[in-house]
């Protein structure tokens, strides 16, 4: 088992890309398994500069699930919780345990229920990932923190959050901190 100096759990999330890395859904799940950590396959979101290629890179839940066919012998469901991942425990074929989540946010968008901000190093927030940023909290930040102030920019922001996320998002994951 890998130690994981007292962090758990360890989540290792990797976004799926078809003809970069889908072979590697069985390897993958078998190197999290072995080591005690959680995997988390995560659907390709078309934006940055994959967006244009987005339809032929895209791998679904589904698709992702076949590819591990012949790896799994049994899914147990797991509750769904505050997070965005559908979580299983599974009996891979070799008899070891694991846990596999899924974040489908295009096959299976889970908008109505995201609770989740991304906030950049710069201090931009995005209440949504394939929307534009909805402002700065660096004035409630710097020069003196302000908490009350804080908590205005944020209400302010989650305030424009979508119902549903854009077809296509405008901003560059590296850039947003993804």
């Amino acid at each position: 088992m890998w130690n994981n100096e007292g962090l758990a759990p360890v989540k290792l999330n990797t976004v799926v890309i078809r003809g970069e890395n889908d072979h590697e859904i069985p390897a993958l799940l078998r190197f999290a398994a072995d080591r005690g950590m959680e995997i988390r396959f995560i659907e390709l979101m078309p934006m940055g500069p994959l967006a244009g290629r987005w339809a032929e890179r895209f791998v679904s839940e589904q698709q992702m699930r076949q590819h591990l066919e012949d790896e799994v012998y049994a899914w147990k469901a797991l509750p769904m919780g505050s997070g965005s991942a559908r979580r299983y425990r599974v009996c891979l074929a070799n008899g070891q345990m694991g846990t596999v989540g899924f974040i489908t946010a295009m096959s299976c968008p889970f908008c109505s229920g995201c609770n989740r901000i991304r906030i950049g190093a710069d201090g931009t927030y995005y209440p949504c990932l394939m929307d534009r940023p909805a402002g700065t909290l660096m004035p409630a930040i710097r020069p003196a923190f302000r908490p009350g102030e804080l908590d205005q920019i944020l209400r302010t922001g989650l305030h424009t959050k979508r119902q549903e996320h854009h077809a296509a998002g405008v901003g560059v994951m590296t850039l947003i901190g993804g």
